[in-house]
């Protein structure tokens, strides 16, 4: 194709040189009475080979292309059936050779309608490979996902990346009636009225008509955000909501969330937890691939928290710079704590002592007794305030376990448990751990820079470094 392409403007040079030019008169002329070629034989040439190629590329794709089956199966809402249901997904990134990688293994959850699902993990733990086959962008290697919908032309689906898709000329009426006519099909008065309820959800006021480049990030984010919920679609899946924006604008993102999220199955992923915990219906944990732990935030918090913090705070005392009256502070903060203790095991019996620190004293309160009981907190509050006057602290607070400090414990454990022989063996010090430390002390003594200026290889040293890049850069690509 590209030699019948040259030629053509070879001839169309040749005619423009002899001043005649290329029109429908020279079509089927020679510039040249030495050859039979000319402008018409030459874009023949050119239909002929598109024609060729074609065939050719959907033969080479018939038999070794793409499949388009896609892993993701319809069908209507019945009952009182999750919205989305993923079974036994596997997905192994390149698979059959050797730098083969599980990314999922073996994963089933089911995502309820109307509610909020968030996916927590740490990086690497398979929350975007999930993400990316709910929405179609990935195949499992096994399993599939079934997406149940009321609407007759099947499921629909919202997506709000991580970044923002936002065109730059384009106001936030005209993305929201583009995704509507795009998404629904629906007819124009229609797509008109949900345009009109959507900047209603939006709140955006007079700059609705503005392009988008003028616009703050909280405003584009959220615009992005909404624009996931345009034309009723089943399942929704907001990567990062609100990643990068103020927290007045994060609030604005949550109360916007709450008010679409009704009938819709909706997949959220996050890494502020104190978000996850406030939005979220359902929270699943992954690790390595795996679905560790699933439950409401408060379940999750009761089951795998350590409980209550207890803190109580002492009143300022006097600094005595006698070594006796030291010892006497230290012997009646000693005795404050074991009154304290005493009271506090007296209703939670098994109350443990955590830190002494200066004029606070924590204690754990786990949520429930030796016998699988709840304890009763309510009770130890009062029984703190009845005997104040022989406690004589100054102010005490009850702490519940954060989501945060209980993902983390999840995680530790879940390291601990796949890797326990690794960890107990490097747990274990060893007259070689004692020599790295200390050579690693003296090598933060010694100068980056040598006194005789930094060292350089030889021209030659840098040539084969340099070719040997090259040569591993020729073998990957």
């Amino acid at each position: 194709m590209s030699s019948s392409v040259c030629y053509a403007f070879l001839f169309i040079t040749r005619f423009e040189a002899m001043g005649l030019g290329a029109g429908w008169a020279q079509l089927w002329d020679a510039p040249d009475n030495t050859s039979d070629m000319n402008i018409a034989i030459a874009a023949a040439m050119v239909i002929v080979d598109s024609i060729l190629y074609l065939i050719i590329g959907l033969i080479v794709d018939r038999f070794y292309g793409i499949k388009a089956e896609s892993n993701i199966t319809n069908c209507k809402a019945n009952g009182e059936k999750a919205g989305v249901s993923i079974v036994n997904v596997t997905k192994i990134y390149c698979e059959g050779s050797r730098r083969a990688k599980l990314a999922l293994d073996n994963v089933s959850m089911e995502l309820q309608k109307g509610q909020i699902t968030t996916l927590l993990g740490h990086n690497g733990a398979g929350k975007t490979t999930l993400i990316n086959i709910l929405t179609g962008m990935l195949k499992p290697t096994k399993g599939h996902v079934i997406v149940r919908s009321d609407d007759p032309l099947g499921a629909r689906l919202g997506v709000c990346p991580q970044k923002n898709v936002l065109f730059e000329y384009m106001t936030a009426r005209e993305h929201v009636a583009l995704y509507a006519q795009l998404k629904s099909g629906q007819p124009a008065e229609e797509v008109q009225e949900e345009v009109k309820s959507m900047l209603r959800v939006l709140c955006l006021g007079d700059v609705c008509d503005v392009p988008v480049t003028q616009l703050s990030g909280g405003m584009r984010r959220r615009l992005c955000v909404a624009l996931a919920f345009v034309a009723r679609p089943s399942l929704v899946s907001l990567d990062e909501p609100t990643a990068g924006v103020d927290p007045a604008a994060r609030r604005d993102i949550w109360s916007m969330i709450m008010r679409l999220r009704e009938n819709r199955t909706i997949l959220l992923t996050t890494h502020h937890l104190d978000e996850a915990e406030l939005l979220s219906d359902q929270i699943i944990i992954m690790h390595k691939g795996q679905v560790h732990t699933t439950g409401s935030p408060i379940d999750i918090k009761r089951t795998l928290g350590t409980g209550y913090k207890l803190t109580v705070m002492y009143p300022d005392k006097k600094i005595h710079l006698l070594e006796d009256n030291a010892e006497n502070d230290e012997v009646m903060i000693e005795e404050r704590t074991k009154t304290l203790l005493a009271v506090t095991r007296s209703v939670v019996k098994n109350a443990n002592l955590v830190d002494i620190n200066g004029l606070e004293v924590e204690i754990n309160l786990p949520f429930y007794d030796t016998d699988g009981v709840s304890n009763n907190f309510l009770e130890l509050c009062n029984a703190l305030e009845s005997q104040e006057s022989q406690l004589r602290y100054r102010s005490y607070s009850l702490d519940c376990s954060s989501l945060e400090q209980v993902f983390f414990n999840i995680c530790q454990q879940a390291d601990v448990s796949h890797n326990g022989l690794e960890y107990e063996i490097s747990s274990v010090p060893d007259s070689s751990s004692k020599s790295a430390s200390t050579s690693s002390v003296k090598n933060e003594l010694a100068p980056l820079v040598p006194p005789d200026g930094p060292v350089r290889g030889t021209t030659w040293q840098q040539f084969t470094a340099l070719m040997y890049g090259r040569y591993l850069h020729y073998l990957r690509n």
